[in-house]
Formats: structure tokens, sequence, C-alpha cells
């Protein structure tokens, strides 16, 4: 049970933006051909200018609101009370296991699961606003001066639109729905064959998108050269980089896996998976990821018009492992000779030394005398269940409740 309430801030600085109480009769209008403040504009005796600007800006109740208020009278106070964010509590995480031994053996076992699960998204994503956002972020343009004598020069008012760093539509927990069904059977004493299915649904992942991206409508009423500030659903601001739960992807694989067991403890093993990742947005942020650079969202009234392979999307993927058991012997070239022989590969058909990240590998450690706790108890060959003889279906079915999760 976890409990991820909206955040707080010791300092008071936290705010965001509330499109329902945004209203299109206190913005100002943007010049169309620089797409900043018409200047000397004012909305019942309060000068609009971007400074101060702070149309549909949200504070915490309390302090917090009241300071903000000293430098706009445009800044509400939050209809969430004490914090920025609505509290979603719906958060119903069961899942269900079996595993089915069919020849009563402990020879050939079924087994598979379904489970969701939730995440939380960074503290960080919150508190961004404190760098970003009016009116308690304000910037001084000072011409004809130097840095010896800052306020020597002559300040200019900027007329230039703020960007805004905002959380929402309300975030909810990231949640992550996972089916696994599988078979593992022997085809010998020595040798074993496993098959099974992976499948994942995420839903309510974190990702960056424009809320006050221009809708095409707008900029096809307006052809030319109009100004995009001009043409923004909530004039007076620019670029919204707003973060939201509104994002999702699928997973689906095919597992194959061979393994032989030798009398003498050594096991020798390979696998292949041939999966494909499917998603609307790769990154929680505009960023670099494998080397590629991911952007936001492309048009943020259709998220879906992205929904493709990942950026981390591997479609098959091979892996080869050894591992033994060490004798346990004084002589120190026992263990040494078993470390160099236990190690495992993987590698995906792009591994190259221009996709190093493709590839990997690993040799075991094995210490003098203590070789078999390194590498575990020597399996039986053949052996699946710790109670061979065992016929029947078990099921396991653990719930999980997380009340609070992180909101936006």
């Amino acid at each position: 049970m976890e409990q991820l309430p909206s955040p707080h801030d010791k300092a008071n600085i936290l705010a965001n933006f509330d499109p329902t109480l945004y209203s299109p009769l206190l913005a100002p209008t943007i010049n169309p051909a620089t797409g900043n403040f018409n200047p000397g504009q004012s909305v019942g005796g309060f000068n609009l200018v971007p400074t101060t600007y702070a149309n549909g800006i949200i504070f915490p109740k309390g302090a917090a609101c009241a300071t903000a208020q000293t430098y706009s009278s445009q800044v509400q106070c939050s209809p969430f009370g004490s914090t920025i964010d609505p509290t979603y509590n719906a958060n119903f995480a069961p899942r269900i296991g079996f595993a089915y031994n069919p020849d009563g053996r402990g020879v050939t076992s079924i087994r598979g699961g379904f489970g969701i699960f939730y995440d939380r998204v960074l503290n960080g994503i919150f508190e961004q606003s404190a760098f970003y956002d009016p009116p308690e972020v304000q910037t001084d343009t000072i011409n004809n001066t130097t840095f010896d004598d800052a306020t020597g020069g002559s300040s200019v008012t900027s007329l230039g639109p703020n960007m805004m760093w905002t959380t929402g539509p309300p975030l909810q927990g990231p949640e992550l729905r996972r089916l696994q069904p599988h078979r593992r059977t022997p085809a010998s004493s020595h040798h074993h064959c496993f098959s099974g299915l992976r499948g994942s649904q995420a839903r309510h992942l974190i990702g960056e998108f424009d809320m006050n991206q221009p809708t095409l409508a707008s900029r096809l009423a307006k052809p030319g050269n109009v100004d995009v500030n001009a043409l923004r659903p909530y004039a007076g601001y620019s670029y919204f980089d707003t973060k939201a739960t509104t994002f999702t992807s699928n997973y689906n694989s095919l597992q194959i896996a061979l393994q032989h067991r030798s009398s003498k403890g050594l096991t020798v093993g390979a696998a292949y998976t041939w999966a494909k990742s499917l998603t609307t947005n790769s990154v929680d942020r505009a960023g670099g990821l494998n080397g590629n650079t991911q952007y936001g969202t492309t048009d943020s009234y259709n998220m879906k018009m992205d929904y493709g392979p990942s950026g981390f999307n591997h479609r098959r993927r091979s892996l080869s492992t050894t591992s033994t058991t060490c004798p346990s012997s004084r002589s120190s070239m026992a263990p040494r000779a078993c470390c160099w022989v236990a190690g495992s590969f993987q590698a995906s058909p792009r591994c190259s030394p221009a996709h190093p990240s493709m590839c990997s590998g690993n040799r075991s450690v094995c210490l003098p005398h203590n070789c078999e706790r390194t590498f575990g108890r020597t399996v039986r060959p053949g052996e699946i269940s710790a109670k061979p003889g065992l016929r029947g279906l078990g099921i396991a079915l653990p719930i999980a409740i997380s009340p609070l999760v992180r909101t936006r």
C-alpha cells in the first residue's frame, strides 16, 4: 500500500495552469506579425503585460495564493485546496497466477499470470513550474549597460508571451497490465524446452505535449506570415511544456528457450525472443533515447497519430548462457576454471560497434570455497517442481491497493 499525495512546497512557489479558469475576456490582443502583446492594453484597470499576466494560473490556497496575488491580481487560488492538483484514488491492482503439472511427476509445467501494477511520476515534473511560470518568475531586460553597473542602463518591458510549464489534465498513476503464460517441458533427461507469450498493456504514461498548440483550422483560416502566438487558444502565452499521463504503449513477445544440463554440473542454454513494442510516446520528455532525438507529441489534438514502434523497440533478440556448479575443493584451480566457463552473451540484429547498447556479455565471478553458494543449488536433471508427484492446479491471488497516487 502506497500513498503518493499531490506535492507541497515549503517555499509556496508551486503553480499550475487550470484551463477551466482561463477567461478569453481577460486575454490580451496579440500582434499577428510579431506574436507579442500589443502595447498599452488593460482590462478593468489591470495592465496586460507578460510579467504579471496570470490568466488561468493557480496557486495553493493560503499563504502561497495570497503572496502570488500581490504580484498579479489575475492569480486564482487552487480549486483543489492546498495542492495544485486533484487527487486520484482509483488504483486497484489485482494479480493472479497459476501453475499446472499435467503429468504429475514434476517434469512438465504450464504456468501463467496476470497482474495490474502502478507507478509514480517524478517530483520534478511538478517542481519545474517554479522556474518558468509568471507572475513569480519575471525577466527584466536592461540595455546599454555593463555587468558592473547592471541598473545603469535603460529598462525595457518585454512584450513577448511567456512559455509555461504545466501538468495536466489531471494526472493518474501510470498503469501496467501484464499477461505471461508459458510452458516448460523436457525433451529428454538432459534437454529442456521453454516457450511462452508475454504481453503488457500500459496506460496513463507520462509524456510531453503542447497544451497551447494552435489547431490546424486556425492556421488554415489565417494563412501567410501570421505568428504562431497569435493563433494559440490561450492567448497571452506561448508554448506550453505540459506533462500529462495521456500516453499508451503495448508490448507483445514470443519467447523460446532451450537448455542442456549435463551430469557434470554444466548447463548450456540458448534463448530467442521475437517482440514488438508500440507506443504513442517513447519518452517522458523531449530528449535523447538510444542515440536518437525524441520529441513531444506531433498533434496535441490527436496523440494516437504518433502510435508506432517505440524508440526502444527490438524485434529480435538472442541470448546464450553457460553456467556450472563448481566442486568444493581446496585447490584454487577448480573454481578458477569454473569461472572461465560460466558466462553469457546476448545480442540483437543491430549489435555492432555503432550500436554497442545492443550487445552485452558477462562472466560470473566464483570465489574459492564458495562456488556452490555463488552459483546456487545443483538442480537435478528433469526437475521442475520442488515436490514432484503433486498433480493439479495451484492458484495465487495477491491483491494490492494503492489508495492515493500522485496526481498532476
